[in-house]
């Protein structure tokens, strides 16, 4: 059942670690204007780049061709996935956000 869905996995991972990879440019922003925002950023980086790591390593094996209907799945998970990414400082760091 999962190998249906590797390459969608496989490419979330890869996008999701990417991501991870862009957000030190906020924290490095933070960081040299010393503005206290550097923790929300620090933990928000290490747990997006090892999730889409993670993610991304563990399909690496499984590979197959990727379907139309794959791709939509694809598309519909980035565009639900990455913003909560995108905001996990903020989760993680302003009390009483639900």
């Amino acid at each position: 059942m999962i190998d249906r869905f590797a390459p969608v996995l496989f490419i979330l991972g890869i996008l999701i670690a990417g991501f991870g990879g862009l957000m030190l440019l906020p924290l490095s922003i933070a960081w040299l204007t010393a503005d206290g925002a550097q923790s929300a950023y620090d933990e928000a980086v290490v747990i997006t780049v090892c999730t889409g790591a993670l993610l991304s390593l563990s399909m690496r094996s499984r590979q197959r061709e990727m379907r139309v209907r794959e791709s939509f799945l694809l598309v519909a998970l980035i565009w639900s996935l990455l913003p909560a990414f995108g905001a996990l400082p903020l989760y993680l760091h302003i009390s009483g956000l639900s």
